[in-house]
């Protein structure tokens, strides 16, 4: 690609553009509303509906992510730590070196 004066010139103007655009859009999610089709507007009780939807939606979101980090923390009690492991492991290997020399001296 050839950079060019001119394409120097815009690069700022359209990085601040940008910028100024995802300031502008919005942060929150937007909620649907159901209208009703012989309505024009949406009324207040459908509006209330679809706000306890979503916090609905939402508090059951939050659940599901606290029953999955109950669920990794329950397993990582269950998992052994890496001293028990090694302890373990060491113990293992002197019973073995033990049966060796047993076998080797016929004891």
């Amino acid at each position: 690609m050839k950079v060019t004066a001119r394409h120097g010139i815009l690069h700022p103007t359209n990085k601040h553009l940008q910028q100024q655009l995802t300031g502008l859009e919005s942060k929150k999610k937007k909620r649907k509303v159901i209208l009703d089709p012989n309505t024009i507007f949406a009324n207040v009780e459908s509006i209330k509906r679809s706000l306890q939807k979503a916090e609905k939606v939402r508090i059951a979101g939050e659940a599901e992510k606290a029953r999955i980090a109950e669920k990794k923390a329950w397993a990582k009690e269950k998992e052994p730590s890496s001293e028990e492991a090694a302890l373990r492991t060491s113990r293992n290997l002197q019973r073995a070196q033990m049966e060796s020399c047993i076998f080797q001296w016929e004891l």
